[in-house]
């Protein structure tokens, strides 16, 4: 159950200062970063915020950049690292950095475009205490000429839960806000994870629905050092399937029979693509074999049951009386060939 929040307009009543702290980590993005710094700053709330940077030891102006603006601004708390630590443990020990009520996430290559943003979707939150997510809309923007458009499909359903989400990732993290404090202790193997943000709001989804408002707030932008966006379709893939591996027996049954119908659909789709390469299609044949072991046996699970079910009613006083009485007719049939 989630505990009950101050409603909207007493945010400054919080004994600890900040009722968000919007997470940022940050590495070789110089020529991005100062829009992303500045869109945060820009922020129009009647509720005090702080902004964390993690800085993973960039090669280039990043930190500079980074260093000048907490010089300048007392709400900015900038972490250092003195080698590269890596994407998802920077994203980890930026998260915990964040003590505030509520946190948010924009990473240093995206932006915010809406200064009352923070505003709408705290207090959604505040006002629903069900909820424990929300998002919003984001123009994705293309470095290459491509048409921009938008991140949500105009079917994207207002409310959705865990089960939706298992589906797949639809919120994406410069549009994310969440309660801080759901998770007490993150999975020995999230550092493995080669996606930290789907897994982070999976987390987050067992303790609360997630409300996903229509308006368009900020931009996120696919461009050439781009990792994820312009990492190759098939790696992906393969990427994603790993993160099913790390997930799918974490979360409740329900959660995972989904997780394992994804990852199996995956497995199908390698098969496919890797049909002339006989040692990689062996490979994820056998995986897609013992990823629906789980659903062999489970059916065998069912079958067990409905034999129960039917040795029970056979051996029922009811049936018994049932098929004494209905004896002589049966006689009757077979001698009469009726």
């Amino acid at each position: 159950m989630l505990e009950n929040h101050s409603k909207a307009g007493n945010y400054n009543v919080l004994k600890k200062g900040y009722m968000v702290s919007v997470c940022m980590i940050a590495y070789n993005q110089e020529e991005y970063i100062q829009e992303s710094i500045e869109g945060i700053l820009k922020q129009k709330c009647n509720f005090d915020y702080e902004l964390v940077i993690g800085e993973d030891c960039s090669t280039d102006k990043t930190r500079q950049i980074c260093q000048e603006y907490a010089s300048k601004h007392s709400n900015i708390n900038l972490l250092f690292s003195e080698t590269n630590l890596g994407m998802t443990p920077n994203f980890i020990r930026t998260l915990q950095a964040c003590t505030s009520r509520y946190i948010a996430l924009c990473e240093g290559d995206d932006y915010w475009t809406d200064p009352y943003k923070l505003q709408k979707q705290v207090a959604f939150l505040e006002e629903n205490d069900d909820f424990s997510i929300c998002f919003h809309n984001l123009t994705i923007n293309y470095d290459d000429g491509r048409e921009a458009h938008l991140s949500n499909s105009p079917d994207q359903k207002d409310v959705t839960t865990i089960e939706d989400l298992a589906h797949g990732n639809y919120i994406y993290t410069a549009s994310c806000v969440f309660r801080n404090g759901l998770i007490k202790k993150f999975p020995d193997w999230y550092n493995s994870s080669p996606v930290g943000d789907y897994v982070l709001h999976m987390l987050n989804a067992q303790y609360g629905k997630i409300k996903f408002i229509p308006d368009v707030m900020g931009i996120y932008r696919v461009y050439k050092a781009g990792i994820w966006e312009n990492t190759d379709y098939i790696i992906r893939i393969e990427k994603w399937v790993e993160l099913l591996e790390l997930m799918k027996n974490y979360f409740n049954q329900e959660v995972s029979d989904i997780l394992i119908k994804i990852q199996s659909n995956y497995y199908s789709d390698l098969i496919k693509y890797y049909h002339n390469n006989a040692e990689k299609c062996k490979y994820y044949s056998k995986l897609l074999i013992d990823s629906n072991a789980l659903s062999i046996i489970e059916l065998n699970r069912k079958i067990e049951k409905l034999r129960n079910k039917n040795e029970a009613v056979l051996n029922s006083k009811t049936y018994k009386v049932g098929a004494f009485i209905l004896k002589p007719y049966s006689f009757l049939k077979r001698i009469l060939n009726l």
